[in-house]
């Protein structure tokens, strides 16, 4: 089974504040179960996590519905939680995934990025991160492959740009095209069409 995971940051080192973790079970049928959590920023620096000063100049750019989550985790509302116990949550939800957590494949939009930063959290509140590394599966790269026009099935975008649910369900729709693409081709190929 493939998660593919989103985060919203302020940052984009290892070691950043995490403001929320959108996340979608898909296979090349559809896609299943989300999570979908806000996470409180005093809580995460409080776990040693920090703040990039152009990011937070990025963030006053977006979206008055992106800049939603960012006012509710600087605002100690009671809709966010602290780090450890989203991180405890994920965990647990990961563990429901078909297949289970250890056959789980975790797709983040960058290799340096969703999940680097989401496996320097767990670190962090000294958790153990629930994926193994030789699990972790790069969006971006399948998106940028040659033999597949990542840009041309990019599929109609729904949501809001940099909500992390919302961006996780629009990258795991887009990757199961890609994929069937992908897979189509190499059916092409090992039969000389």
């Amino acid at each position: 089974m493939n998660v593919m995971l989103d985060l919203e940051t302020l940052g984009t080192k290892p070691g950043s504040v995490i403001l929320s973790i959108g996340a979608v079970e898909f296979d090349k049928d559809g896609l299943y179960r989300e999570f979908y959590k806000e996470i409180d920023v005093v809580s995460s620096k409080g776990w040693g996590m920090t703040a990039d000063a152009s990011t937070l100049e990025w963030w006053g750019k977006q979206s008055p519905e992106a800049r939603a989550t960012f006012d509710r985790c600087h605002a100690n509302s009671v809709e966010v939680a602290g780090l450890g116990v989203v991180l405890t949550e994920f965990t647990a939800w990961l563990h429901f995934c078909k297949g289970g957590v250890d056959k789980l494949k975790l797709w983040g939009n960058g290799s340096d990025f969703d999940n680097v930063l989401l496996d320097a959290a767990y670190r962090a509140c000294a958790l153990d991160y629930p994926i193994k590394y030789w699990n972790h599966r790069c969006f971006r790269s399948l998106k940028g492959l040659p033999m597949v026009n990542g840009r041309a099935l990019e599929p109609k975008r729904a949501g809001v740009h940099h909500n992390a649910l919302d961006d996780a369900k629009h990258q795991s729709y887009w990757a199961i095209g890609l994929l069937k693409e992908l897979y189509a081709g190499q059916t092409a190929l090992s039969s000389g069409k």
